[in-house]
């Protein structure tokens, strides 16, 4: 893994509510927008991989507060739509389809579409370099990933990072060349046969804790993670703080048992689940699979921080 910044998003549920959210986002921009405050003196993004070396992966989100004023309430004079029609299985391309011309009506807005792995981030760069005021993202975390180190030029998470099972199924996914969730399911399942918990050293804002065989570790900048999951149920994007979700040691129809409690997010009451707010996670000890927004990014040893006010995002006015 590598020296990797930047995160500033939550997902929402699965590519659908990427892209719907997306949209809604967009159609604000002729009564103007908020921008969440954030340090980015690059474009703004509105919703939408990384890999590495050993080193830090670092989330950036909007700083602890919103600004009002004026110069908040802008609008856009023109934005790029970068478009992954493979999101969520193909269910974007169709959704796409709904929305181009709604989009068309309401943005002053170019759109493109990714065709592979690196795309988003291109054409997010090339969007930034032009002078566009806004980005919007279409797809999944993996595209928004792309958007977000596209923008901002480095890399970096935008929604969660993390380490064990979950990078695990990732992992298994991405070999098995499979998209949607029957498949994805799958690899689940032949994740849960070869699961066992391993030994690791967490290390929280420096603070080392004694090794710990764990099932997974996730620090989430956002509430959402892998097409609806409330893996962070408290976490916000914009409070300068990763919200680490540790999964201790779990048997294999106890962790088959616990995954469907992870969409409702009932899954912290578990007794072998704590949560913790940090600047700074390090994973180090056995080797272990990591993931970056729920793409395969390598093994541990890891440091994942966060970069308050890293970037601006376009939300609706709240009234």
């Amino acid at each position: 893994m590598g020296e990797v910044p930047r995160a500033a998003a939550q997902s929402a549920r699965a590519a659908r509510r990427h892209a719907l959210d997306q949209a809604g986002r967009a159609h604000r921009a002729s009564e103007g927008l908020e921008a969440a405050e954030a340090g980015a003196a690059r474009p703004e993004v509105s919703q939408a991989r990384d890999q590495g070396r050993e080193g830090a992966h670092r989330a950036r989100p909007g700083r602890g507060r919103r600004r009002r004023g004026a110069d908040l309430a802008v609008r856009v004079t023109r934005a790029v739509v970068v478009v992954n029609p493979a999101a969520g299985g193909g269910r974007t391309a169709r959704i796409w389809r709904r929305l181009r011309d709604v989009m068309a009506a309401t943005l002053p807005a170019e759109h493109a579409e990714t065709r592979g792995p690196g795309d988003g981030e291109r054409l997010a760069r090339e969007a930034a370099a032009s002078g566009a005021a806004l980005v919007v993202a279409v797809g999944g975390d993996g595209t928004l990933n792309e958007i977000v180190n596209g923008v901002r030029s480095a890399g970096g998470f935008a929604s969660s990072a993390g380490a064990g099972f979950d990078a695990a199924v990732a992992r298994r996914a991405q070999r098995w060349s499979m998209g949607g969730t029957l498949p994805y399911l799958a690899a689940v399942l032949a994740s849960v046969h070869r699961h066992r918990a391993i030994e690791v050293v967490l290390e929280v804002d420096g603070v080392a804790e004694p090794p710990t065989p764990i099932t997974a570790v996730v620090a989430a900048n956002g509430r959402w993670f892998g097409g609806g999951m409330r893996i962070a149920p408290q976490a916000d994007p914009a409070d300068g703080a990763l919200d680490v979700v540790v999964l201790g040691a779990l048997g294999r129809l106890e962790l088959l048992r616990w995954l469907p409690t992870i969409y409702p997010g009932t899954h912290v009451r578990h007794p072998r689940v704590r949560v913790c707010r940090a600047r700074r996670l390090r994973v180090s000890g056995a080797a272990l699979p990591t993931h970056v927004d729920g793409e395969p990014a390598g093994a541990t040893p890891v440091t994942l921080s966060v970069e308050p006010g890293a970037l601006r995002l376009r939300v609706p006015r709240v009234a």
